[in-house]
This record gives C-alpha cells, structure tokens and sequence, in this order.
C-alpha cells in the first residue's frame, strides 16, 4: 500500500536520496555524472534545510509517496508559499513512475494549496502540469543553468 502524506524529520536523508537518485535516472543524457554529483556535494547542508522544511522552521511543505509495508519513500513534492505559492520540485524514482504517485502528489499539493495562484517552472513536464490547470506564462533561463530554458507556468485560482 502506498500512502501520500507529510513526512517526519528523519525522512530528510530519504528525501535528499530520492531527489538525487532521480536526478541520475532522469538527466543524464543532458547533464554529466560529474555536474549532477556536484549539485549535490553539500548533502549534510541540503537534509539539514530539508529537515528544517519539515519541523516549520523555514518556509516550504513536503509530502511524501511512502510504501507503507517497506517504509520506503518513493517520490515526493515539496513547494513554497514565499515569496509566491511555488512548486519546487515533484521526483519519483524511477521503479515508481507510471504508478499514478506523481498525479496523486500534485492533488495533495492543489489541495493543500487551497483556491490560490500556483506557479511551477519545468523543463520536461510542461504537459503533465498543464493536465492540472497550469497554463504557460514564458520561457525563463534556468537559474542552475542545467538547461537551456524552462518553462514557468500558473494555475490560476479559481
């Protein structure tokens, strides 16, 4: 069984995993080993930020896909309400993809939002967001400069 909810501190570590095991299943055919790994060389300092996400201590909501029998995270979406209502990241790992888990994050993340302006910027999903409301506003560089561009969208409130 295969619950979304919101995670617990010691989910940090998991959480950085997930992400960082995605970005190597996702992106490697565009970005090299090397710079991937360097995304993530500070990794104490990222769960660290992660896990203050989680206690409240600094702006932004994770929730979870979490397989209940082996208590293992398979993905997760994590957004912002400063300085705008913000999705920042939906990663699923590979083995889960196509399972639904991404769709049913992005509803608890909709729903936990309320009836609010929702922006996201992404370079592979624009189709996938847009199924949700999401409407494309511009091409925006990307501020990591993995890629060439994104695309910055907005679900309007209703």
């Amino acid at each position: 069984m295969i619950l979304i909810e919101e995670p617990i501190p010691d989910d940090a570590a998991e959480i950085f995993f997930v992400q960082r095991q995605t970005w190597h299943e996702s992106y490697l055919d565009q970005v090299s080993h090397e710079d991937i790994e360097k995304r993530f060389v500070d990794a104490p300092e990222k769960i660290k930020r992660i896990k203050q996400v989680i206690e409240g201590k600094i702006d932004g909501k994770f929730f979870v896909a979490r397989e209940k029998e082996l208590d293992k995270i398979l993905g997760f979406i994590s957004f912002l309400t400063e300085p705008r209502n913000e999705i920042k990241s939906l990663y699923m790992i590979q083995a889960s993809q196509g399972l639904g888990l991404g769709r049913k994050l992005l509803e608890k993340a909709l729903q936990w939002y309320g009836e609010k302006d929702i922006y996201v910027q992404t370079n592979n999903a624009q189709s996938f967001y847009e199924k949700f409301g999401f409407t494309r506003i511009k091409q925006v560089p990307d501020p990591e400069g993995y890629f060439l561009d994104m695309t910055e969208l907005i679900r309007p409130a209703s």
